[in-house]
């Protein structure tokens, strides 16, 4: 039986720790892996829930930085300990991985890469310029889109990752171009692998049976710099005064609810918005919804939408990415695609699709089918068969 490890800095029911669970436990399902994850800041509530499940979660020292040396050294210690045979740090890597190896020679070591390629760029460009008043401000962000210097230094950094690992895993097939790219890599020497993520196994399944009824649907953590629901509330509070009878339903939590929250009162919409909270498995508000709204600046794949799809709800999302615009389609048998960031043509896409619930139910079977290469099981036995192949590989040779 194989050990095999996840490392997730952080652990408090986002959508790379359902993504990491549910392989997680998938593949220990197979009796083929010995499975732990190793996180370092957690939720007990989400901790115990895995635990329940069956997986074991083990804590790493949570007086060090994520991001520097002594954290790497701390986890390849570990999984030496452990003699751990693959090791997939997901969301982020500990500065120095190469001390990772260093620290666990005989272990395979993979990156998990749950964000768009390059996504940390905006933040970073935003960070670094923004430190200095206008026009300062302005000349830099200038000076960037001439040089790229920021560009090019993140860049580097992918590459220091990729030469430090076995395996470098990506969301889609248009993510792995991308790295490709930004590394200079041939496709025939590549060691970047796209895998879908998984759609958790929950009720969601049974959406075939389900009674889809006038209620719009958020899912997702509440927080402004990524998912901004708040343009969600403002699309809602210009439609839902000529569509009485339907509601929104938010399901999450996160940071930014109690803005929201307030949010809803000023824009006097309170009679038709419902805040859920947070929900380990969604799937009874999936039965019930008809479309389901993402409004978020960015995502690595939207993982909601594949749930909504299943489940047979309508996803109408931005069209800020690759991974969405593969989840979605481009012709509108799928769902339905917005240009970033108007909310008066997301309004007039609701309102469409709220005046015609007859063109969803004749779209849904079709819709249903197409996640099927979404499922667990189809990507679990995809996980196997590439774990099967990084352990069989000769480690002499890895990492160059």
């Amino acid at each position: 039986m194989k050990k095999l490890v996840f490392v997730i800095p952080v652990y408090r029911g986002g959508g790379a720790e359902v993504v990491s669970d549910t392989l997680a436990l998938g593949l220990q399902a197979t009796g083929q892996y010995d499975v732990t994850i190793l996180v370092q800041k957690t939720d007990p509530l989400f901790m115990d829930l895995a635990r329940s499940r069956g997986l074991k979660i083990e804590l790493l020292p949570d007086d060090l930085d994520y991001f520097r040396a002594g954290m790497s050294s701390v986890i390849g210690r570990r999984l030496r300990e452990m003699e751990a045979d693959v090791a997939v740090v997901t969301v982020a890597m500990p500065d120095k991985p190469e001390i990772i190896r260093k620290e666990a020679p005989d272990c395979r070591l993979l990156f998990h890469l749950h964000g768009k390629p390059l996504f940390e760029y905006g933040r970073i460009v935003d960070e670094r310029c923004g430190r200095h008043p206008w026009p300062m401000d302005r000349l830099r962000r200038l000076r960037e889109r001439i040089t790229h210097v920021y560009r090019r230094h993140l860049g580097y950094e992918y590459k220091r990752v990729y030469d430090a690992v076995d395996g470098y895993v990506v969301l889609c097939e248009s993510y792995r171009r991308d790295i490709e790219k930004i590394l200079g890599l041939r496709s025939a020497d590549s060691r970047v692998m796209a895998m879908y993520n998984p759609l958790p196994v929950t009720g969601a399944d049974c959406g075939s049976r389900a009674e889809h009824g006038k209620t719009v649907l958020y899912v997702g953590r509440l927080s402004y710099v990524d998912k901004r629901p708040d343009r969600l509330l403002r699309i809602w509070a210009g439609v839902v005064p000529e569509f009485p009878d339907w509601c929104l339903k938010i399901v999450g939590d996160g940071p930014y609810r109690e803005e929201m929250e307030r949010m809803v009162h000023d824009l006097g919409i309170a009679g038709s918005v419902e805040f859920c909270g947070y929900a380990a498995d969604p799937s009874p508000y999936y039965a019930e919804a008809s479309i389901l709204c993402l409004t978020s600046e960015f995502e690595g794949w939207g993982m909601v939408l594949a749930e909504g799809q299943r489940a047979g709800v309508w996803p109408v999302s931005f069209d800020m990415c690759a991974g969405v615009r593969e989840l979605v389609g481009t012709d509108g048998t799928r769902g339905t695609l917005v240009s970033p960031y108007s909310e008066k043509k997301y309004a007039r896409v609701l309102r469409a699709l709220m005046s015609a619930p007859e063109r969803i139910a004749a779209l849904r079977p079709a819709m249903m089918a197409s996640t099927d290469k979404y499922s667990a099981g189809e990507v679990i036995a995809g996980w196997d068969r590439y774990l099967e192949r990084i352990t069989a590989r000769d480690i002499s040779g890895r990492g160059s």
